[in-house]
């Protein structure tokens, strides 16, 4: 199982991934517009998954997490998980994919291990994140990592890997 870490050096980003330490400069920079998806179709529903996704003129945010649409509630709850707002594809169809539960409350977390999940306390779920890797490609934000304790991350029900 791959793990990995965060720290803080000197101002500058040291991300460990299974033993070996990559330079990283922090976040990304501040929001751009949204890129549109030419087709407005979803496709495979796999493709989609760890991409946050909205209607033109319609101001909810949804990411798309274990094939089912999560209502992003609040700008709050936006800038607690993800670097910025880069990124968001438009859809002219957002209600084919299925809705499933929101992330109202969700954060950011690790315990006692290097670890990092998604966790979902309305629905008493905990996402493992599987790397580095798929931690950036759905965009999430470093900085927002909060330790818990490994007695309630435990507590959780196990949701699927973000990869």
């Amino acid at each position: 199982m791959v793990t990995f870490a965060r720290r803080i050096r000197a101002g500058m980003l040291v991300l460990v991934l299974s033993g070996v330490a990559a330079l990283a400069t922090g976040p990304q920079g501040m929001a751009s517009p949204a890129s549109a998806d030419p087709t407005g179709s979803v496709g495979s529903l796999a493709s989609y998954d760890g991409k946050r996704i909205k209607e033109a003129g319609d101001p909810k945010v949804w990411l798309v997490l274990c094939g089912q649409r999560a209502n992003i509630p609040n700008e709050a709850t936006y800038n607690g998980l993800f670097r910025d707002w880069s990124g968001i594809v438009l859809m002219s169809d957002v209600d084919s994919i299925r809705e499933g539960a929101g992330l109202q409350g969700a954060f950011l977390a690790k315990g006692a291990s290097a670890h990092v999940y998604l966790v979902r306390p309305e629905g008493g779920r905990k996402h493992y994140i599987a790397s580095e890797a798929a931690f950036n490609r759905w965009n999430f934000d470093w900085s927002e990592i909060t330790t818990i304790s490994q007695s309630y991350l435990d507590r959780l029900s196990n949701g699927c890997i973000l990869g």
